[in-house]
C-alpha cells in the first residue's frame, strides 16, 4: 500500500531492518528505489519475522505515527502455522524489555525489573487448530 505520506511493505524473512556489516537492511534497500530516498521506519519486525513493515513519508507522519505505536493505539497481529501441536495454547506475556547483546532486546524476569522501565513488552497469544489439513502437499 501507498499513499502521499505512508508506505507499507511486505518485508520478507532473513532481511534486518537497519543495516549490518554483512548487507544492507529493508529501509536502505527501500530508500534507494525512491527518487527522494527518504523514508522513516516507525516500527520494526525482527529480521527472522515476515510481515506488513509501515514506513513514513516525511517527519511529522513519522512522529505521528511511532506515537500511536508507542501509545499502544495500533493493534499488530503475528501468525504462526506450524505442523506441530502448541505447548501453550493462549495467554499473555507482560514484561520489562531490556537491551541485550547486538543491540536487540530481551524480556527480563519480573524479580529483575526496575521502576525506571522504558520498554515494555505485551503480546497475548491465541492458537486455533486446522483440522485434519494436510500441510505436507500444499506448501512447496
Amino acid at each position: 500500500y501507498e499513499d502521499d505520506r505512508i508506505l507499507a511493505v511486505n518485508k520478507p524473512p532473513h532481511l534486518s531492518h537497519h543495516d549490518d556489516q554483512s548487507e544492507h537492511g529493508i529501509i536502505s534497500l527501500l530508500r534507494q528505489q525512491r527518487p527522494d530516498g527518504r523514508l522513516y521506519g516507525v516500527h520494526r519486525l525482527d529480521r527472522v519475522t515476515s510481515g506488513v513493515l509501515l514506513l513514513a513519508k516525511d517527519s511529522s507522519t513519522a512522529s505521528a505515527l511511532m506515537r500511536k505505536f508507542s501509545k499502544r493505539e495500533v493493534v499488530k497481529y503475528y501468525v504462526a502455522i506450524s505442523h506441530k501441536k502448541a505447548k501453550k495454547k493462549q495467554g499473555w506475556v507482560r514484561g520489562e524489555m531490556a537491551k541485550s547483546r547486538r543491540g536487540s532486546y530481551k524480556l527480563i524476569p519480573e524479580k529483575q525489573s526496575s521502576s525506571d522501565c522504558k520498554e515494555y513488552a505485551v503480546s497475548r497469544y491465541f492458537t486455533a487448530g486446522l483440522g485434519n489439513l494436510d500441510l505436507s502437499s500444499s506448501l512447496v
